[in-house]
């Protein structure tokens, strides 16, 4: 029988009532004995993640990138003497976090299992139990590389998004397929990622000063020198369609300039949830090209954002960010 190990980090997967509304407060060891039917499966362990104070966990609109080192230092622990990890993890910002694992965590050739919940355990109609169940099963496969296993599907790490505040099915692929889906008897992988070689290497070198920029008609340009004066050294512009950003009347093209000109890196993606970046279709795109800014194709959000992390990371110079985040390294190109 494999061995998982299962990480918990808190989210509504461990929450229960408070006065305050629904907090974190099981034990991975509380959420085992909901699923007595994981003695059939795996042998099973589990270790608490981010533990703070009296808490049990953390809701995950209160992760923080530091946590993403701490999930992915007890990741690659945990790997060393079992079959797979399974982490149990808030839906706000799991796709964060599967995003950041897949480039902390390389050469993979296990698979890293990221689930959670909408309802909580205790809920008489909570998906609790069948996620994480569900996500047992698919550690127990052997896939290697990030998933998130949620609501029966099967998503790679960079490339899910939580699409639906309290749908069961609250993630989907984005720009890609759904990788495998899991029925009652049996589990269909029909895309998985390829196995790591070489071995698994920890890479937590990041650097946390991105801002995530959406536009809107009208934004007032100075927001990029305001992003700037607070000593960001990264942005994402979610941008609009394949990448048009506004160069007449309140011109957002001078102060990306500005910022490029002072080693700040600037990322171009479409707002757009499926569909590429290309700036080079239209006159504002390709004005927007000039000034130096890095389109990023198919990414996620969640992806460009914690890519851009990553590689500010291992470097500054501008040339080898742009070549960085222009190659696929786990499947967030596609």
């Amino acid at each position: 029988m494999k061995k998982i190990v299962l990480l918990t980090t808190g989210g509504t997967i461990a929450s229960v009532e408070s006065d305050d509304g629904l907090k974190p407060d099981l034990t991975g060891e509380d959420l085992i004995e909901h699923i007595p039917e994981a003695a059939e499966i795996c042998e099973l362990k589990s270790e608490p993640v981010l533990l703070r104070g009296a808490v049990k966990g953390v809701d995950s609109t209160n992760i923080q990138p530091d946590d993403w080192v701490e999930i992915a230092k007890a990741a690659y622990k945990g790997l060393k003497n079992c079959d797979g990890v399974v982490i149990t993890h808030g839906t706000d910002t799991m796709a964060y976090t599967s995003a950041m694992l897949s480039f902390m965590l390389t050469g993979l050739d296990k698979p890293v299992i990221l689930t959670g919940s909408q309802r909580p355990m205790s809920d008489p109609s909570t998906d609790a139990k069948k996620n994480l169940l569900d996500a047992l099963r698919t550690a127990v496969e052997g896939y290697p590389g990030i998933y998130i296993v949620f609501g029966g599907r099967i998503i790679k790490g960079t490339k899910a998004s939580k699409i639906h505040t309290t749908a069961i099915k609250a993630f989907d692929s984005i720009n890609a397929p759904v990788s495998g889906k899991i029925n009652e008897k049996d589990i269909v992988m029909k895309y998985p990622l390829p196995p790591g070689t070489g071995g698994v290497k920890l890479d937590i070198n990041i650097l946390k000063d991105v801002f995530l920029l959406k536009l809107i008609p009208g934004i007032n340009p100075d927001i990029i020198d305001k992003i700037v004066s607070m000593g960001c050294k990264g942005i994402v512009i979610e941008a609009f369609g394949l990448g048009g950003l506004p160069n007449e009347g309140r011109d957002l093209l001078k102060p990306i300039r500005n910022a490029i000109e002072k080693d700040v890196l600037v990322v171009a993606m479409t707002q757009c949830r499926n569909g590429i970046t290309d700036l080079s279709d239209y006159e504002v795109g390709r004005k927007a090209l000039d000034t130096g800014i890095i389109p990023v194709s198919n990414m996620t959000a969640e992806a460009a954002v914690t890519k851009l992390m990553w590689a500010l990371g291992h470097t500054s110079e501008p040339e080898k960010v742009k070549e960085m985040m222009q190659k696929d390294f786990c499947g967030e190109l596609s």
